[in-house]
């Protein structure tokens, strides 16, 4: 399969050109101004002094490891590891530092490794004479130090809540303590100075773009998450939420469609960026994650949920009801008769943005949907009950129960909405009030009807398609950004 660069090696490889650049121009500015420097018993002048001093003043290595490291597609990502990369040379830098500096103006002998690296380079070698007991203490106490400063330096990372920036403050020390044949000190101010200069290079290459002649800023991205969400599981896969968050960060308008309600996405969004209200419950409501209220919702009309209850009430089941109240999802089922409605009520007794209770559901209330877990044979009963009564008014969505325990097998959910969600009504109002064309992506046949409402198709199952992705959710996710940039879809 054919690979480009990708925009983030394009950016790390001019992240690293500049950092090298500054160097070269730190020389040339150090040259101009015809600096000296002292080289033990010589002169340094020209260009000597120039590349020396600015190899002591600023390292380029430390510089391009900084900047490789915070460079990133997505800006947001960008500015987090960039922060952490300063906090970290700050911390373990200057730490180490300062225990250096104490360490010389105590003991009045320089750092264990310039002294060890400077005698051996004068005497040719070391000699078992050489080894005296200061000699062994000067070595060994350093050594004492760094270990106990590690300690310390991971101690102030917790205290500072930044453990996040452990490893590179860690790193950071160890460099500076262990900074073979050279001044710790001025090789830790380097270093640090090398790494601020570094994340600065990065945070500045990525938040340049490139002009870019198209954008369909039109487009609404709705992403169906079942199917890229397995059953039971609570969080967005690492790239679907890549994708989103860097669609977003191009400007795109993007969403998510689900069957599920805010108590079990939400926490999906919590690493990933969207711009617009979610469609939850498969389009009889739309929420807006910001303000954590329902925008717009499409319940079952009270004459019909009515008639129902009483038909759930002669074939004794009790189905959870659903409807919305201050933008509380209240759930309410009058019995528990099985293991999956016990765990599903378990579920949701305790979870955020809804309210679960046993008991009898108030009356006049506009239900927004129904949902049994029952054993698969009463399936077909209500199924036929429904498409004879309500074949106009109610759809029915059915599939497995997650759980693989003996105790549930057998089980499979069954919802009941408005059959106008079909038609997504309040996603038409939403797009429509924005003057947004809707995108539909989806990855399970649960979200067919998403397609159905959009005016460009993306799937991996077998819906006929307008754009024909590829077979997994990943080349789904890169046609999106196709579209973002075509100009063959911008409207006329």
């Amino acid at each position: 399969m054919k690979k480009g660069l990708g925009l983030r090696n394009i950016k790390t490889a001019i992240s690293v050109l500049i950092c090298l650049f500054i160097y070269i121009l730190l020389i040339l500015m150090l040259k101009a101004f015809n600096v000296t420097s002292v080289n033990g018993s010589s002169t340094l002048t020209g260009w000597s002094a120039s590349i020396r001093i600015a190899t002591e003043c600023y390292t380029p290595f430390f510089a391009c490891i900084a900047t490789a490291y915070s460079i990133s597609t997505d800006k947001g990502k960008t500015f987090e590891q960039a922060r952490l990369r300063i906090i970290a040379s700050l911390i373990g830098g200057l730490f180490g530092v300062l225990v250096v500096w104490l360490y010389t103006c105590i003991s009045r002998n320089d750092w264990c490794f310039q002294f060890i690296s400077a005698t051996g380079n004068a005497t040719g070698g070391f000699t078992p004479d050489d080894f005296d007991l200061a000699y062994v203490l000067s070595f060994i106490i350093p050594i004492v130090l760094t270990g106990i400063s590690t300690v310390i330096v991971i101690w102030l990372c917790n205290i500072f809540k930044q453990k996040g920036a452990t490893f590179a403050a860690v790193l950071t020390l160890t460099a500076v303590m262990t900074s073979l044949g050279t001044n710790a000190i001025i090789y830790g101010f380097n270093r640090i100075a090398s790494t601020i200069i570094g994340v600065l290079v990065a945070l500045g290459v990525n938040s340049f773009h490139l002009p870019h002649k198209y954008k369909n800023k039109d487009l609404l991205f709705c992403v169906g998450i079942e199917g890229v969400v397995s059953n039971g599981e609570n969080e967005l896969p690492g790239f679907p939420s890549y994708k989103l968050n860097s669609l977003n960060e191009k400007g795109a308008n993007c969403t998510i469609f689900t069957t599920r309600i805010p108590t079990t996405f939400m926490g999906m969004l919590n690493n990933v960026r969207i711009s617009n209200p979610v469609i939850c419950m498969s389009g009889a409501a739309l929420y807006d994650t910001k303000t954590k209220k329902y925008l717009d919702t499409e319940p079952i009309p009270y004459h019909i949920s009515k008639k129902l209850d009483d038909y759930f009430t002669s074939i004794d089941v009790s189905p959870f009801k659903n409807y919305i109240d201050n933008d509380v999802l209240h759930i309410y089922c009058e019995n528990v008769d099985n293991i999956g409605e016990e765990l599903y009520f378990e579920g949701k007794k305790n979870g955020p943005y809804c309210k679960a209770t046993i008991g009898k559901c108030p009356e006049n209330r506009d239900v927004l949907y129904y949902l049994l877990v029952i054993q698969k044979e009463l399936v077909n009963k209500i199924r036929e009950y429904i498409n004879e009564n309500f074949n106009d008014s109610l759809y029915i969505q059915t599939y497995d129960y997650f759980d693989n325990s003996d105790a549930s097998q057998g089980l499979v959910y069954l919802k009941v909405y408005n059959k106008n969600i079909l038609n997504l009504r309040v996603l038409h109002d939403y797009a429509n009030k924005n003057n947004l064309r809707i995108v539909g992506a989806t990855t399970n046949e649960l979200s067919n009807h998403l397609l159905d409402n959009s005016e460009i198709k993306l799937t991996t199952t077998s819906y006929n398609t307008e754009y024909i992705s590829k077979k997994d959710y990943e080349g789904l996710f890169k046609e999106m950004t196709k579209i973002y940039y075509s100009k063959n879809v911008s409207r006329k």
